[in-house]
């Protein structure tokens, strides 16, 4: 189980989330490649992990506090908001 694994299961649960691609996405934001590095040397990259979340752009996830990105527990659920927000935009097929 990957250092997460409880909080995702448990955040998945709350929201209403597949706990699988939940934990891919992470996998995914987290292996992010060179591009990463690149954008953290000049600067540019303004998204904190493990779900690489702009807490700026999505600042209402965070009750409006940015810097509640970076507690881990808090990230991972505005990921899981996100996903659910997004899957509810999106027609059964």
């Amino acid at each position: 189980m990957n250092r997460h694994g409880l909080t995702i299961g448990k955040i998945a649960k709350e929201v209403g989330v597949d706990p699988t691609l939940l934990t891919a996405i992470i996998y995914t934001e987290n292996a992010r490649g060179w591009y990463g590095l690149l954008g953290e040397a000049v600067g540019r990259s303004k998204t904190i992990l493990p779900m690489n979340i702009n807490p700026k752009k999505w600042s209402k996830y965070f009750d409006g506090d940015p810097s509640k990105a970076s507690d881990p527990e808090a990230n991972i659920r505005a990921g899981a908001q996100l996903l659910k927000g997004i899957a509810a935009r999106v027609p059964d097929a």
